[in-house]
């Protein structure tokens, strides 16, 4: 397979990608750059990080040039997460965060940001247990 021609990448349902892993991931996308550019879709659904390392990939996140989808369902992101995801610089056309235990503040800053930056196209929150919107 010549070098550049991985579009899709997954690495989701592995309860062995912990901490080390998502960490060499990221470290091995900032020297793969030709690599890194030419990923459209990343698929890290459950997978068994810690929040402080889940954050440190929500934030670089922007620095994939060419992401289009990113999935990271069935993860737990509390609101330092999903704002290091908000205010990162390019934010993909496809968020997938289904089953993310996001709680409402995260949710509307998140939606705020998505409807300000007009980059995002398909943003999926649903199955969101604390997600308790009022109806007044």
């Amino acid at each position: 397979m010549p070098e550049g021609t991985l579009h899709t990448l997954s690495f989701s349902n592995n309860a062995y990608f912990k901490d080390r892993s998502v960490l060499q991931l990221i470290n091995f996308m900032d020297r793969q750059r030709t690599i890194k550019n030419k990923i459209t879709s990343l698929y890290l659904d459950h997978i068994n990080c810690s929040q402080t390392i889940m954050f440190q990939l929500c934030k670089s996140v922007g620095t994939f040039e060419g992401l289009e989808m990113l999935s990271l369902s069935g993860n737990h992101l509390p609101f330092f997460c999903v704002d290091a995801l908000a205010n990162t610089k390019k934010l993909p056309r496809v968020l997938l965060l289904s089953d993310t235990r996001m709680d409402d503040l995260s949710a509307f800053h998140l939606l705020s940001s998505v409807l300000k930056s007009k980059q995002v196209r398909h943003l999926d929150l649903s199955k969101n247990l604390m997600l308790g919107f009022p109806l007044y």
